[in-house]
């Protein structure tokens, strides 16, 4: 059994969330919390599918805490999920999020207990599950260890209290941080910066509406990176045509594989940023362009 919270983000999928249940129940955990945003009074079925995904934590069978809040109305995935957090970090000084289309086994678990101790003057913002671009490559062209990511992937991560205090939802309209502290923390590259200065204005449009670029770049203020592992540790089954907000896998989720935990100790090596890693999530997953690519 494990003694790390979770905290559970739930809509309206049932057969997603009676799923989440099966994964938890190899693995136990002793305090669950459930988060479930409500219904649309406008979408007919919703109410029916919403009821189904409160059913599904009725079989939670394994002893452990459990606790439940369903939202009257329905918020929204931004604020749905700041809200789910503001709870769940409001109780437990550390704990593991999952949204209920996440793939996992108790290597992520035990990935989240080795690192859930803060220590002084950490860098780790958060914890992510995933290292998307290991499968891609050699063990030969990138040696498998863990470093510090500047990309944040929201598939199954863990964080501390503390630092989601640092989660600002209107972190758009900072800006000294868009004008000082974010060319900083990007060298300076040009390419990157326009980039992020575009999901700025998108933010600011209402084209795009995300809790979890706002917690990336919320880190970034903060001077912040995400513990990326050696291998991957979880998946998102989510990509099917109801999803929310993801319809369409992309090429580099294809034929991705959930990976084994790696022991760590500090004498082997000192966790930091890589720059070569960097430079390759930025081309395959925010498609900046990096031709040629020199590693």
């Amino acid at each position: 059994m494990q003694d790390i919270p979770v905290v559970l983000l739930n809509y309206n999928r049932p057969e997603f969330s009676k799923r989440l249940v099966e994964n938890l129940a190899r693995i136990k955990p002793k305090q669950v919390y459930i988060s479930i945003d409500g219904h649309k009074s406008d979408v007919a079925g919703d109410k029916n599918k919403v009821d189904q995904v409160e059913a599904a934590f009725a079989n939670i069978q394994w002893d452990c805490e459990v606790k439940l809040r369903r939202n009257e109305t329905n918020l929204g995935l931004r604020p749905a999920v700041k809200g789910a957090l503001d709870w769940f970090f409001g109780e437990q000084s550390f704990g593991i999020v999952l949204e209920d289309d996440i793939a996992f086994n108790e290597h992520f678990f035990q990935y989240c207990q080795r690192f859930s101790k803060l220590e002084d003057g950490s860098k780790i913002g958060a914890i992510s599950g995933n290292n998307l671009m290991a499968h891609m490559f050699s063990k030969d062209f990138f040696q498998p260890k863990y470093l510090l990511a500047q990309i944040f992937h929201c598939w199954g991560w863990a964080t501390w209290s503390e630092r989601w205090k640092n989660y600002d939802d209107n972190i758009e309209q900072d800006d000294d941080f868009f004008q000082n502290t974010l060319p900083k923390y990007l060298n300076y590259d040009e390419k990157v910066i326009n980039f992020f200065y575009s999901v700025r204005t998108n933010i600011q449009n209402n084209a795009i509406n995300t809790w979890a670029l706002r917690f990336l770049l919320s880190n970034w203020k903060h001077d912040l990176y995400f513990l990326t592992p050696p291998e991957n540790l979880t998946t998102n089954h989510g990509f099917i045509e109801d999803s929310t907000h993801t319809s369409a896998m992309p090429f580099y989720m294809q034929n991705i594989q959930i990976g084994n935990f790696v022991p760590y100790e500090k004498s082997q090596y000192e966790i930091k940023t890589s720059p070569p890693f960097e430079k390759i999530e930025e081309k395959f997953i925010l498609g900046i362009d990096r031709s040629p690519l020199l590693l």
